[in-house]
């Protein structure tokens, strides 16, 4: 037990006598790798930021109607705010389009002005650093242009990707509330440029959703419609006028009735005919047998037949005349019944045309309306999207973390330090201690000299 404790304090010694022989070592890489953190802190170009909000509410722009005849029990279906009626604005305000207006109307001088040399001494400095630093990375860029690895932007281009990478677009969680972040080089800039983006932005939102031309198209529909309703009433007016129809089922069923009766009269008219026929051939034939029995001159049986025969052809031409006005009067009302027929369909195709064109207007009205409203919204601006935080610059640069960075260098510095002192003093071969010569030379120590200043 002794001999272990004994152990921990010479470990605990040798681990300060290494650091106490590489001090040396260990202060110049702490105050090298320190001093070159805390300058590259310094020398790091600032960037501040620049933040406005925005609700995005249910309007019209999220409210459908049905393109087909409303019914009384449905005219309208709306839709609530989705999450991607949500993403939709958030898509629209990271529009190329939107950031090259804002780069167009501010311009690259204003995006990026020149800096004027400072006359406090330390800004000076800092100032010289900074531009060396900068001329530094212009000539790994133009190297690397050169080599072509990278495109070389113009500044209206760069302009552009800057604004891109730098805007950040987001909604906040379990709201209709999106945030917009732009980081830049000087708040009031970013302040500047959030504005005039969320006026374009405004701008395309408006005439994203707007219905152009829906009004004066939906106007000439309806009046289309509206003559149309106006001739089919006046061509079922005239209908009605020329047929002098009182009611179609009771002249159908008149009709009907008198068709049948003079069919079925036609019918036996027919039989008769036939029977006639039969009866004027019978006689034709007891004549002839007479004829040749009898004496000329005189015969009653004969003569009897010759009257019959003669009563039967009259009696034959008077069912034919008959049967020819039945037929006649047959042919009449079904000509008549096809007539009221024909006038049935026309009347119902009227009224199905015209109940079709009395729903299209009452729809292409109600689009009409639905169209003045959203021209006179869009003519006074209103939308559902509403700034309710306008951009506002931060006062504090939020990169770089200085404290953040200068506190990582120091814990970074002290370490990589006494790390090059273990493996300094790793690599150092040469006898320093008693327990050396023990250990490597297996000698007994007679005697030490302190090593003199």
């Amino acid at each position: 037990m002794a001999y272990n404790a004994l152990e921990q304090t010479y470990s605990m010694r040798d681990l300060f006598d290494v650091l106490f022989r590489h001090k040396l070592k260990i202060l110049i890489v702490f105050f090298t790798m320190f001093l070159t953190a805390f300058a590259g802190v310094y020398v790091l170009p600032e960037k501040y930021e620049a933040t406005a909000s925005l609700l995005v509410k249910l309007g019209r722009e999220n409210i459908t109607t049905p393109t087909v005849s409303p019914s009384a029990q449905n005219q309208v279906v709306t839709m609530g705010l989705r999450k991607k009626d949500i993403n939709t604005e958030i898509e629209l305000l990271h529009n190329r389009f939107i950031i090259e207006k804002t780069v167009r109307k501010l311009k690259t001088d204003f995006l990026y002005p020149e800096q004027e040399i400072p006359k406090e001494f330390l800004k000076k400095i800092k100032y010289y650093l900074k531009q060396a630093v900068k001329q530094v990375r212009e000539q790994v860029y133009e190297l690397l242009y050169l080599l072509d690895l990278k495109k070389k932007l113009s500044p209206y281009e760069e302009a552009i990707t800057g604004i891109e990478k730098g805007l950040k677009v987001e909604q906040i969680k379990d709201s209709d509330v999106i945030n917009i972040t732009l980081r830049w080089f000087d708040p009031d800039i970013a302040r500047i440029t959030v504005d005039t983006l969320l006026g374009f932005y405004m701008e395309h939102h408006l005439k994203s959703h707007m219905t152009s031309g829906g009004y004066e198209f939906f106007k000439t529909q309806v009046g289309i419609i509206k003559n149309n309703l106006n001739e089919a009433e006046d061509k079922l007016e005239n209908l009605e006028n020329q047929g002098s129809i009182t009611s179609y089922e009771k002249q159908r069923k008149d009709l009907l009735e008198q068709l049948t009766s003079f069919t079925f009269s036609l019918r036996n008219t027919q039989t008769e005919i036939i029977q006639a026929r039969v009866a004027i051939a019978e006689l034709k034939n007891q004549m002839s047998s007479l004829i040749k029995s009898i004496t000329p001159g005189f015969s009653v049986s004969y003569k009897e037949a010759e009257r019959n025969l003669m009563l039967q052809e009259v009696e034959l031409k008077s069912f034919e005349a008959r049967r020819t006005k039945l037929i006649q009067h047959i042919e009449s009302y079904r000509k008549e019944l096809g007539s009221l027929n024909t006038y049935k369909i026309k009347l119902r195709r009227l009224e199905r045309q015209i109940r079709i064109n009395e729903e299209n207007y009452q729809l292409f009205r109600k689009k009409l309306e639905e169209a003045r409203i959203s021209e006179v919204l869009d003519t006074e601006r209103i939308v559902n999207v509403k700034i309710i935080d306008p951009a506002s610059g931060s006062f504090v640069p939020v990169r770089p973390r200085k404290l953040l960075i200068t506190g990582a260098g120091l814990l970074l510095s002290l370490i990589f330090g006494i790390s090059v002192a273990f493996l300094a003093e790793y690599l150092d071969h040469s006898i320093k201690t008693v327990e050396d010569v023990r250990d490597y030379i297996d000698l007994p120590v007679l005697a030490t000299i302190p090593e003199g200043k």
